[in-house]
This record gives C-alpha cells, sequence and structure tokens, in this order.
C-alpha cells in the first residue's frame, strides 16, 4: 500500500530456520525463489505479447499511412513486450533478482 496508514502486503513467505552453529536456512531457498521470479516475468511476458499495440488496432479503423503519420510513427515497431523486455530497468531488476 504504501500510504503509512497500512502495512504493505508481502510478495513472498519466505521461512527461516535459526540451527547451532550460526547456521541459516531459508525455505524457499534464494536460488528457488529467484527462479520463480524469472518463470514469472517470463509469463508476464508472454501474457503481453499478444497485446498489440494501439497505433495497430486503429489503423484497422483508418487508413494505415493516415495512422503512421498521425502518431509520427515507422510502419513496423517493435512489440510492447519486446520494448518491455529490453528495457534498462527491466534489465536491472532481472540482474538484482539473479545476485
Amino acid at each position: 500500500h504504501g500510504d503509512g496508514k497500512t502495512a504493505p502486503n508481502p510478495l513472498f513467505k519466505v521461512k527461516v530456520v535459526l540451527h547451532e552453529k550460526d547456521k541459516v536456512d531459508f525455505s524457499p531457498t534464494t536460488n528457488k525463489l529467484a527462479d520463480i521470479m524469472n518463470v514469472c516475468a517470463k509469463d508476464l511476458t508472454l501474457c503481453i505479447s499478444v497485446i498489440p499495440r494501439l497505433p495497430e488496432i486503429l489503423s484497422k479503423r483508418r487508413g494505415h499511412k493516415d495512422m503512421m503519420r498521425m502518431f509520427n510513427m515507422e510502419s513496423k515497431q517493435k512489440p510492447i513486450y519486446s520494448v518491455i523486455a529490453n528495457d534498462e530497468e527491466t534489465k536491472k531488476l532481472k540482474a538484482q533478482i539473479k545476485q
């Protein structure tokens, strides 16, 4: 929530087990949690891969060239999922998850 009135809901539930001799175990392990996050990211990318860009939808109603001029766009833009997957912030988050 982040509004200061209510506590945020956790994204993950991780059990921490303290053993003798200063050993700590996590369940799921941090590697398993990273794997889960990577699978979720791939699944989300797959879900949005079927969503067309707005000019593609609108160009079906009007002339394609008119729409491209109106939006000042190239005739073929990258799909939105590709733009998101190659975004610098997305890459940074993926790198942090892998650490």
